[in-house]
């Protein structure tokens, strides 16, 4: 007899101790972090997962270049103030950064410049085309001429861009970083494609074309 009491008291004490076991609350841990904790315990790193990217999202200009697209925050040439302009600096090689913007100015149509920004002994020159003489004209020279000419002054800092050209104009304008695509007016717009066209027809294709172009030898050197 009690043998069977001593049975019967064990056969209760273990089903109670399974009912509290079983009644504990257990800590919740999902499959992910029970992977994460036992490959942790044994040393080996999770893998990382390859992200898919436009590198073009990532390109970042250097702060000190002078590539970009620029608005117009002041200009004047002589004494005429230019109410409204905009460029874009792209780069063909690393010494020929070409260029085209328009200005507009009350009482005038807009105007275009084109070109390129030719990096010679640390600093700008520009390469542009001029038309010849009416003396060089009769001496058998084409209309126009390729000519280096030492006339202006770039001073780049942060998003800032000052462009003086000593011209008969006597250009100074002062461009701003263009990070948010401004509104330009319509006229404006119009202009700077017809820009845009005429920079890619007579310089950017020319320097594609030939591998003398974007170099010193096919041009006439002035005002060295």
């Amino acid at each position: 007899m009690r043998s069977i009491l001593l049975l019967i008291m064990a056969l209760f004490l273990g089903a109670c101790n399974s009912t509290v076991l079983k009644d504990t609350p257990q800590p919740d841990v999902s499959p992910v972090a029970q992977e994460t904790i036992s490959k942790e315990e044994v040393g080996i790193s999770l893998p990382v997962t390859n992200q898919d990217s436009d590198e073009n999202d990532l390109k970042i200009i250097d702060e000190s270049s002078i590539l970009g697209h620029y608005s117009l925050k002041r200009g004047m040439f002589r004494n005429q103030e230019i109410n409204e302009g905009y460029l874009v600096i792209e780069e063909i090689d690393v010494n020929n950064y070409g260029y085209y913007y328009v200005t507009n100015t009350n009482g005038f149509s807009p105007e275009i410049h084109t070109g390129i920004f030719y990096k010679k002994g640390g600093k700008f020159v520009q390469k542009v085309i001029e038309d010849n003489t009416e003396a060089e004209i009769l001496r058998g020279a084409n209309k126009s001429k390729m000519s280096i000419i030492d006339n202006i002054e770039i001073i780049q800092k942060d998003d800032i861009l000052k462009l003086f050209i000593n011209s008969d104009k006597q250009e100074k304008l002062i461009w701003k970083r263009d990070t948010d695509g401004i509104q330009l007016s319509a006229e404006l717009q119009k202009t700077l494609e017809e820009a845009k066209e005429e920079y890619r027809l007579y310089y950017k294709d020319k320097c594609k074309e030939s591998k003398h172009f974007c170099g010193d030898g096919e041009y006439t050197k002035v005002n060295e």
